[in-house]
């Protein structure tokens, strides 16, 4: 029954075999990257005693480093294809996995090798996701139909939703009852499996035809700016949701793994049906009201963010600025999509720009961040990047205004 109500959407959506198949991909790929999402960067702060620093500095280190190669890594589409390079990048994360089990497992305990051991994760972490994202993007640019972006993307990331919403709950038993180390054994696994629908689809050749120079005056060209700020402001809000916005849950929690879990779930199911629906309405010619009323729930939900102290109040204040996130999330990412086809043969080079500008976001908010913790402490640190979370929400509105390269 489940599965004929699925193919019921697939053919609702017009959906081809090859974006089934690298949707398939991504929803394992999802259900890994969920697991290990927020502890990951919880991992990192108690492997340093409860440092925000540190984790501040391995994550910037990491958003930094992938700004600096995404140009290089985009090169190689030129010379192997979009699904070639693709599939170059899993060694990588699973190295990743493997540095970060030996350091949740105590195979490893002196301070040298330790730091070694995290360089190393940097490093493959950095390569994994800028040989990942630029041929994934645009092979999602091209395979997506020009008349149903909205309820393709909407759809297949409620399908993608749905099937990870648990993943988190599940994850905080693994670390609860068995360790860390477990649990990147169980991302690895995964990451893994998802490889398997890649090689449904076909090796695209994309040649990307800008130097290093070429790209950083691209970037911050006049014509360019609704692009830089908009996903720059995009890359602030993924700095603080993805780093501080968990360890600030954590705290609030009590240190408790199995609740942080069961709350990022439980918000994960509470905001899914959001997402088809803002899909539907963009289609339906409606692209920048949902932009904006999208900014700005989640705007007004980061500064919520701020003044919650309760499980019960984290729950219904994430879920707010879930619905507001997900609403201008989703809008941003069918923008990048219909925007990035229609530069036609610049469809790879519009997702270099956007990637640097993400990282530019990232790693500002971060930096940010630690400012402002030096000077005032941690939580003085947590409020001023979600005061910023808030400013930059409103900032992805000028994507709307973006033109073709």
């Amino acid at each position: 029954m489940i599965e004929a109500q699925i193919a019921k959407m697939l053919a609702y959506g017009h959906f081809s075999r090859e974006l089934v198949a690298l949707y398939l991909h991504r929803i394992v790929a999802c259900a890994s990257a969920s697991a290990v999402g927020a502890f990951t960067v919880i991992f990192v702060y108690q492997l340093f005693d409860g440092s925000l620093f540190a984790a501040l500095v391995v994550f910037g280190a990491m958003y930094l480093g992938t700004g600096i190669m995404v140009v290089p890594a985009a090169q190689l589409l030129n010379r192997f294809g979009i699904r070639t390079v693709l599939l170059f990048s899993f060694p990588f994360i699973i190295v990743g996995h493997a540095a970060l089990f030996f350091l949740a497992t105590g195979y490893v305990t002196d301070s040298v090798s330790v730091i070694l051991l995290l360089i190393s994760y940097i490093v493959v972490a950095i390569l994994y996701r800028v040989l990942y994202w630029i041929p994934y993007n645009t092979d999602m640019s091209i395979l997506l139909d020009r008349s149903r972006r909205g309820t393709q993307v909407a759809l297949l990331s409620n399908i993608a939703d749905i099937n990870v919403a648990t993943m988190p709950f599940w994850a905080g038993l693994v670390v609860a009852f068995w360790g860390f180390g477990w649990l990147f054994l169980l991302a690895a696994a995964l990451t893994l499996l998802s490889v398997i629908p890649l090689f449904w689809t076909k090796n695209r050749h994309e040649h990307y035809s800008w130097t290093y120079v070429e790209t950083l005056r691209a970037l911050f060209a006049f014509e360019s700016r609704p692009l830089l700020w908009g996903y720059s402001a995009r890359g602030v809000q993924d700095g603080v949701q993805i780093v501080l916005w968990p360890l600030l849950v954590f705290l609030l929690l009590d240190q408790e793994y199995i609740a942080v879990g069961a709350i990022t779930a439980l918000t994960f199911f509470a905001i899914i049906i959001i997402r088809f629906f803002t899909g539907r309405l963009f289609d339906g010619g409606k692209k920048v009201r949902i932009l904006t009323w999208g900014a700005a729930l989640s705007a007004t939900g980061w500064i919520m963010k701020m003044a919650v102290v309760t499980p019960v109040a984290i729950f219904v204040v994430d879920t707010y600025h879930g619905v507001g996130r997900i609403m201008n999330q989703t809008a941003i990412d069918i923008f990048a999509f219909e925007q990035a086809a229609d530069n036609g043969r610049f469809v790879d080079e519009y997702t270099v720009l956007k990637e640097l500008s993400l990282s530019i976001g990232r790693t500002f908010v971060l930096l940010l961040a630690g400012i402002a913790a030096w000077f005032g402490g941690a939580y003085a640190g947590f409020g001023i990047a979600l005061l910023a979370a808030a400013f930059a929400t409103l900032g992805t509105i000028r994507l709307a205004r973006q033109q073709p390269l």
